[in-house]
């Protein structure tokens, strides 16, 4: 069944085109191409992604905490620690 949904989409295909193809009703395809794009939507709509912004800044953080902690460090430790 995930055949329509993956054959519909680049291709542009209608419903009635596959239908046709498939021998099966209009409303068949309809029903499981609706099917198929509400999976993936709810599986992927419970991840959570990171904007650039927020890694952008989670980064800067983490560098700028690393730089901080070097300049508390005298030169012996440094030497020592790395």
């Amino acid at each position: 069944m995930n055949f329509f949904v993956s054959t519909r989409l680049p291709l542009g295909l209608l419903e009635k085109d596959l239908s046709d193809r498939f021998n099966i009703s209009q409303r068949e395809v309809s029903q499981i191409f609706a099917t198929w794009i509400d999976c993936p939507r709810y599986c992927l709509g419970q991840l959570t992604f990171k904007s650039e912004t927020t890694l952008t800044n989670s980064i800067l953080l983490t560098a700028y905490r690393l730089l901080a902690y070097q300049a508390t460090q005298t030169p012996k430790e440094k030497r020592t620690s790395g």
